[in-house]
């Protein structure tokens, strides 16, 4: 009994640890890293329930159109598929419908609309920009909510897409569930990496 009472003291304190480390890697990452104007940037998508976006998407609209306002060179890939069973169109579309709306031209925006996860943002996204000309001289940035950035930004390096990050505000009656879920999120990653099995 002893020995077991022991054992589960060390994985409470191991587990504390690691959610800790988590925390701090998703605090460390919310401030983004993107300091030289990229050609792209990724908008990344959000459910849409009931066909409505809440502020969490909202808050990512409004920092991309006020990041490609004052940098009218860079073009837009909003991000995003049909991912609820309700939902009429895709989170891209959505997205830059809303852009448009705030005066970004709609020559500037390149649809990624197939994807349903973070990993296939970057997946289907980077495939496009390869088909683009001179795709290798290229530099890519995505948007994405502040507590969302360093887990994203670890699928893109797990898929070889080099990319840097900007943050939107995250809505602040979810901040705090937020940190706890990228946490937990990234202890999930780390137990399948173990495990042997691909990240989604």
């Amino acid at each position: 009994m002893l020995f077991l009472e022991i054992l589960l003291i060390v994985l409470a304190f191991v587990l504390i640890a690691d959610f800790t480390k988590n925390i701090c890697l998703v605090i460390k990452g919310a401030t983004g890293n993107t300091e030289n104007e990229p050609d792209y940037l990724m908008i990344l998508g959000y459910r849409i329930l009931n066909n409505t976006i809440d502020a969490t998407l909202r808050s990512r609209i409004d920092a991309a159109a006020s990041y490609l306002l004052a940098h009218p060179d860079v073009k837009a890939i909003p991000c995003g598929g049909i991912t609820q069973k309700d939902q009429k169109r895709p989170e891209a579309h959505i997205i830059a419908e809303e852009l448009i709306k705030k005066g970004v031209e709609e020559g500037r925006i390149i649809l990624e609309d197939k994807s349903k996860t973070t990993e296939e943002n970057f997946l289907y996204a980077k495939a496009i920009i390869d088909s683009l000309p001179d795709a290798d001289t290229k530099k890519t940035a995505f948007l994405s909510s502040e507590l969302h950035l360093y887990r994203a930004g670890r699928l893109a390096k797990e898929i070889g897409f080099e990319v840097t990050s900007l943050p939107a505000e995250s809505p602040l009656d979810v901040k705090a569930k937020n940190y706890v879920r990228e946490a937990l999120i990234l202890m999930y990653m780390d137990a399948k990496k173990l495990g042997g099995k691909k990240n989604g």
